[in-house]
């Protein structure tokens, strides 16, 4: 019932640019003040920035940084989630003249950039940020995108950003989970390699794989903790280390945002010539983050 209510708040939402630009202001006032060049805090610690991809715990990853930041001074600002409500383009989408007018709303110090699902050209000084990735193994990642297209979330309130929605949602009932996983393999995969070659080995970077957070939390969360020189709190700990023991699914819901969480979901879902080709076609992007015995064995 909760979601039906969204959905048809924001189809009014659709229908009047008042209403729109009052949402926006609400739900966005960082991200707004950030876009027109007016936002400042007084957080000195370096800006946290969170690359990751759709699909691999982004959103659970984004709300521990959240959290955490927020208790160590910072300021969250979801330019992604904003750019999809408000119209504007996706920044990970973009090159490096077309970031030309959003370069600004990068800041070195005392901000939350959270989250991109993939690289962002062009930010300034980005060897002053600590730098995040967070990764999934490519094959989960591409059948749970599959379940997500065709039964997920989220309605945009932008317009055009609905209709697109309703688009890859037909798209993905047309064909099969194997289909779209051979069709978006390469798209996702130059996802990995691009962080890879811009990313890993700096460093002001640390990459940390979803499976980490989802089976052993309290040393992700250690670890996270340690690379960005956030501090938290014992009560703060206790909730996250609760609400992680807690995440799991306890069966499959293919409407919900969290379908399942356990790695490995390929396996159940894809065909074995599916799997052995996306073995093949990704072994590069396998063996760099670390899951090519996976894949040999799956």
């Amino acid at each position: 019932m909760a979601r039906k209510i969204d959905i048809a708040a924001k189809r009014v939402l659709q229908r009047s640019a008042l209403l729109r630009r009052i949402y926006l202001g609400m739900t966005f006032p960082v991200e707004r003040q950030l876009q027109s060049g007016s936002y400042s805090n007084a957080s000195q610690h370096p800006s946290i920035i969170h690359f990751s991809l759709n699909r691999a715990g982004t959103q659970y990853v984004k709300s521990i940084l959240d959290r955490c930041g927020t208790a160590n001074g910072m300021v969250p600002a979801n330019l992604n989630r904003f750019a999809r409500e408000a119209g504007l383009p996706y920044l990970d989408h973009l090159d490096a003249d077309e970031m030309g007018p959003y370069r600004h709303m990068f800041r070195s110090r005392g901000y939350l950039y959270s989250a991109f699902s993939g690289f962002v050209e062009s930010i300034p000084d980005l060897d002053q940020y600590r730098i995040l990735v967070v990764v999934r193994d490519p094959r989960d990642v591409l059948t749970s995108r599959y379940y997500s297209n065709a039964f997920g979330h989220g309605l945009p309130a932008d317009p055009g950003r609905a209709e697109g929605f309703d688009r890859r949602r037909s798209a993905a009932l047309a064909i099969t989970v194997d289909e779209f996983a051979l069709r978006n393999e390469k798209a996702l995969g130059d996802v990995y390699r691009e962080y890879g070659e811009r990313l890993m080995g700096q460093p002001n970077v640390w990459v940390s794989r979803y499976e980490d957070v989802v089976l052993d939390f309290s040393e992700w969360l250690d670890g996270m903790l340690r690379f960005t020189d956030l501090a938290i709190d014992a009560t703060l700990r206790s909730t996250l280390e609760l609400e992680a023991a807690s995440s799991t699914p306890r069966a499959e819901n293919k409407a919900r945002h969290a379908r399942q969480v356990l790695p490995g979901d390929h396996r159940r879902k894809l065909t074995p010539a599916t799997i052995e080709r996306l073995n093949s076609t990704l072994a590069d992007v396998l063996d760099r983050y670390g899951y090519a015995s996976r894949a040999h064995s799956a």
